[in-house]
């Protein structure tokens, strides 16, 4: 099928070996057999995913404890740019119930500010040295009494590539 297409359609030859091919609704590999009513689709690579031969940009890093609301946005700016093209969120919540107790309104947390703030910091220059693609992270823990639903936590990181933020 590669070599037909690619013979028909020459410009687009050199895509040919990354693209996948569709045997009736399924990603097939080469091996799979067609016949005249086999429905095939050309799926062509997506755009994105390539290795970034570009310099980095400085690591962007906020860190901290924080009075609710976070403004979710507004930390993703911080830490995101035009260079980055995967960011993984992980928002933390109050919810209405824990392993023991049942009907929860509200947990208030406290913190030693000083050290949980050097905790937090040194967390994110550890995920920096030990994920060098991550080119913006977040790491904040809200503090006070946060009502169910509240937001307790949020991690953000950012890269060039979904993988790397993940």
């Amino acid at each position: 099928l590669r070599a037909a297409v690619a013979a028909a359609h020459p410009t687009i030859a050199d895509a040919l070996p990354r693209t996948n091919v569709s045997v009736d609704l399924a990603v097939a590999r080469d091996d799979v057999p067609v016949s005249p009513s086999t429905e095939l689709a050309l799926l062509p690579p997506v755009a994105g995913g390539a290795t970034d031969d570009q310099p980095r940009p400085p690591l962007a890093v906020v860190t901290g404890l924080v009075e609710p609301p976070f403004d979710v946005d507004a930390v993703v700016a911080e830490v995101s740019g035009p260079n980055v093209g995967g960011t993984a969120i992980f928002l933390g919540t109050v919810r209405d119930h824990a392993p023991d107790l049942d009907d929860v309104v509200a947990l208030e947390y406290t913190a030693y500010d000083e050290m949980a703030e050097r905790v937090l910091a040194d967390l994110a220059q550890e995920l920096a040295r030990d994920h060098p693609a991550v080119t913006g992270i977040a790491l904040l823990h809200a503090v006070g009494t946060l009502p169910v639903g509240s937001h307790t936590v949020l991690i953000v990181c950012a890269a060039a590539h979904r993988t790397e933020a993940f």
